[in-house]
């Protein structure tokens, strides 16, 4: 935390300094995520109910002529994070490119920020099958709804590979296209597709490459994955991401679809290729607000007003399990020392109301309910503070 701190004071003292004079315009943000969760029914597992700071955020934004960059650190669970940090130069005001650690152009609940999204959580999907942030150089551009991203990547966590948990040897490339014909207030229709080819990356530079795919129940302060898939042997990975955005009047609904394929090594003869997919629909409705806007720079919805008062739910389907590549129904030991049979898919729905009171302050309340394969569901309330700066 004295490190966070440290970071944090060193960004207000530059964003005060004498470059603003050289024509550099710095701008200094910041937010906090305070949660709480209690834990409902659970009858096979003991999770905790409990609060936490579930992230602390400094950053600083600059511009220069074409030039911009950012630095964004987070503090949670007793360590510093990288956020977003890279540098861009914007050939016009709709098209750039970047160099830096971002999140890769696949899964809308990824690419959004965290504070911005319908739920607390990004939802079973995201988790298991967007990779999130990763170093890369991309290039971005729309016009007139149309919408185009395309980069390469390193495939390793940024943190996993400073900290020497990862080789780093692994790649991928990653484009989305989206088409939005309708892009009006209350009158939005987008789709989309997104793929991604991978090679995973070899952890502790061994020659085995694994593959590896899990989701949590949907609170941040139970962070455990509970529905986990790693696929040894992994040769390359292939992901296609179909998707869907709809607005009308105070009304919007939201889904995604992706599907993974990872091929194995030759020397394996006996693993055939893993295959696993998942899917969910949200649908949201402004119980007091503005007709739902679109932002095409990032072709999505926009957040809504300050003031509003929004009723969304989501049900997300994942499903990690291929028996023919090994990957099927496992034994699991619970906390009370209970042994079940439990297999790899999750299905979630999770319920949410979101009050932008503020633009520095909003507050948001889930329920989720959480049912793995094999076990009862989880049923869990969770809240939430955000403020920003």
């Amino acid at each position: 935390m004295n490190k966070f701190l440290w970071l944090a004071s060193a960004a207000l003292l530059i964003a005060q300094s004498s470059f603003a004079q050289d024509e550099l315009s710095l701008k200094v943000s910041g937010r906090g995520y305070i949660d709480g969760s209690q834990v409902i029914q659970n009858s096979d597992e003991h999770e905790p109910s409990g609060m936490s700071i579930s992230d602390l955020r400094v950053g600083i934004s600059g511009k220069w002529e074409n030039w911009s960059a950012k630095i964004d650190l987070g503090y949670a669970q007793k360590k510093i994070s990288y956020k977003d940090i890279y540098l861009q130069y914007n050939f016009k005001p709709n098209s750039y490119a970047r160099i830096g650690h971002y999140a890769e152009p696949i899964g809308i609940d990824y690419m959004e920020s965290s504070g911005n999204i319908k739920f607390i959580d990004a939802g079973i999907v995201q988790q298991a099958f967007a990779p999130g942030r990763r170093f890369g150089i991309e290039y971005i551009g729309w016009n007139k709804g149309l919408w185009v991203g395309a980069g390469a990547f390193d495939d390793a966590n940024f943190s996993n590979k400073r900290n020497g948990q990862e080789a780093g040897d692994g790649y991928s490339l990653t484009g989305r296209v989206v088409y939005a014909p309708m892009y009006n207030p209350g009158s939005i229709f987008h789709i989309g597709i997104a793929t991604s080819y991978r090679v995973p990356t070899a952890g502790n530079y061994h020659e085995d490459r694994i593959d590896s795919y899990g989701c949590t129940l949907g609170s941040p302060v139970i962070s455990d994955e509970f529905n986990t898939a790693n696929v040894e042997h992994a040769k390359h990975n292939l992901r296609l991401g179909t998707e869907l955005i709809a607005a009308y009047n105070r009304i919007a609904i939201q889904s995604e679809y992706i599907y993974s394929n990872t091929s194995r090594t030759n020397t394996i003869s006996d693993l055939k290729s893993y295959k696993a997919w998942g899917a969910y629909g949200q649908a949201a409705i402004q119980l007091i607000g503005q007709p739902y806007e679109y932002s095409q720079s990032w072709a999505r919805l926009a957040l809504p007003k300050p003031g509003s008062l929004e009723l969304a739910v989501r049900f997300a389907h994942v499903d990690l399990e291929d028996p023919e590549a090994g990957l099927g129904v496992h034994e699991l030991t619970t906390n009370n020392g209970k042994t079940l049979q439990v297999g790899r898919i999750t299905n979630q729905l999770t319920v949410g109301l979101n009050y932008y009171y503020k633009p520095f302050l909003r507050f948001k309340l889930d329920y989720d309910n959480s049912h793995l394969r094999g076990m009862e569901s989880f049923n869990m309330i969770t809240g939430r503070i955000q403020f920003f700066f």
